[in-house]
């Protein structure tokens, strides 16, 4: 298992040999070019909560009702915390802060 994991991470896009450090930002950002974005699990997950959050969401307001406090407010939690790993993961260029 470990054999395929440097076979298709690492000598494939050159970090075993020297060029650049695997530790350089360089090299970090380019393997992140590299990652599919529907393999990666970040995505996936960040995904799932938003569909997950709209869906329930949606379903609160289909009813005709409006939805309690504490139903509502979890829901936009849900929803804007994927949003903003969504955000963060692909098109963020900053660190917060920086």
């Amino acid at each position: 298992m470990a054999s395929a994991f440097a076979t298709t991470t690492f000598f494939t896009r050159g970090f075993a040999t020297g060029s650049p450090s695997i530790n350089s930002p360089s090299a970090q950002e380019d393997h992140a070019q590299y990652v599919e974005w529907a393999t990666a699990k970040l995505t996936i997950g960040a995904l799932a909560a938003l569909v997950g959050g709209s869906y329930a969401l949606v379903l609160d307001f289909a009813d005709g009702s409006l939805p309690t406090p504490d139903s509502f407010t979890a829901q936009i939690a849900v929803i804007g915390g994927a949003a903003l790993t969504l955000y963060g993961r692909w098109v963020a260029r900053r660190p917060i802060g920086g």
